[in-house]
């Protein structure tokens, strides 16, 4: 059968929250289990999203399933229709955040892992060294920023 123009118009029309997150979470190859474990919702709130049954979420639940699935709670306020990318935009915010596909593919590696043993400790502590490092680096660009002088503070890097 074929669809014709209007009836593509509908169908692009009716994507719910549910069909973005289901969309996200199979990209990462994830479980309707894995993924409430990585928000820490329960699973069968992930499942009411995802079949329309709760078509918004609290703000909590909101960001906690942005985090899980590496996009921005502004993808999923957009996605459940609450907002236009149309209405962001004047508010200096040229879009949302993609997900950066470095950090979706080290967290389906991570999910693959067995963590028994040192792992866990070990990629918690890889994990504090980079949240150092950015910690660091924002303090440095706010000092050098805050300090007046005129300096370019965007090619500072890591510490």
């Amino acid at each position: 059968m074929s669809i014709g123009m209007d009836s593509a118009i509908v169908l692009c029309m009716t994507r719910t929250l549910g069909d973005f997150v289901r969309e996200k979470r199979e990209a990462l190859g994830l479980t309707q289990t894995e993924l409430s474990a990585r928000a820490k919702i329960q699973r069968t709130t992930v499942n009411r999203i995802e079949t329309g049954t709760t078509q918004l979420p609290s703000a909590d639940i909101r960001r906690r399933l942005a985090t899980a699935l590496g996009v921005s709670h502004l993808d999923i306020l957009v996605e459940a229709q609450e907002i236009t990318r149309d209405e962001i935009e004047p508010l200096g915010v040229r879009g949302t955040v993609e997900p950066d596909p470095v950090r979706a593919d080290l967290i389906t590696r991570l999910s693959r892992l067995p963590l028994t043993g040192d792992r866990p400790a070990a990629i918690r502590g890889l994990i504090d060294v980079y949240d150092d490092i950015d910690r660091r680096t924002a303090e440095a660009r706010q000092s050098v920023d805050t300090e007046g002088n005129g300096r370019d503070v965007s090619g500072i890097g890591s510490l």
